[in-house]
């Protein structure tokens, strides 16, 4: 089953939770917000295409979609909430966008075919838990996961990372490349 046709006057997107024969999604432009739960365990899930309009994709949106492989984010997403993509275990590639602000909590975990994640600009928020530990936003990739960001970003990347992620200074197209697992 596909959904190419959900109506043009939506702002947010929710109630897809369990659709396990729903292969593909198209959101409307217009559409602001990918709600909680939204296609959470829609195992048959393998693209969506995100509109322009996007800004928000809250918390366990995609979580255990596992066959979705590719997610494109436009300019303008600002949040992706706690868990959001967690359980994605075909997604092999992410490019987050330089407005993005805020990155949730287990956003990406165990996504065990993530090998590339590129920082497309500043640091976003990373959620933190008590005493002011950051919790782990990656945890569960591929082994050599690598992500990149611009070089013009280097040190406030340094300072955002928890001490498990490790730089290497590889600089490729004004990128930097850091190990995010293995």
């Amino acid at each position: 089953m596909s959904v190419s046709r959900l109506p043009s006057a939506l702002t947010d997107v929710w109630g897809f939770e369990d659709c396990q024969n729903l292969k593909t999604v198209r959101i409307p432009d217009g559409c602001q917000l990918i709600g909680g739960s939204a296609f959470k365990n829609c195992s048959s899930l393998t693209s969506v295409e995100f509109p322009k309009s996007i800004t928000e994709i809250a918390g366990y949106a995609f979580q255990g979609c596992v066959k979705l492989d590719k997610v494109e984010l436009h300019e303008g997403v600002v949040g992706i909430a706690l868990s959001a993509f967690s359980g994605c275990a075909s997604l092999t590639s992410v490019e987050l966008p330089k407005s993005l602000t805020s990155l949730g909590r287990d956003a990406f975990e165990n996504c065990s075919s993530l090998e590339c994640c590129s920082f497309l600009g500043a640091p976003p928020d990373l959620q933190t838990g008590s005493y002011g530990v950051r919790y782990d936003v990656f945890s569960g990739l591929a082994t050599g996961a690598v992500g990149t960001y611009q070089e013009e970003f280097a040190e406030s990347w340094e300072k955002a990372l928890p001490s498990t992620m490790h730089l290497a200074y590889l600089p490729k197209n004004g990128m930097i490349r850091l190990r995010l697992s293995g």
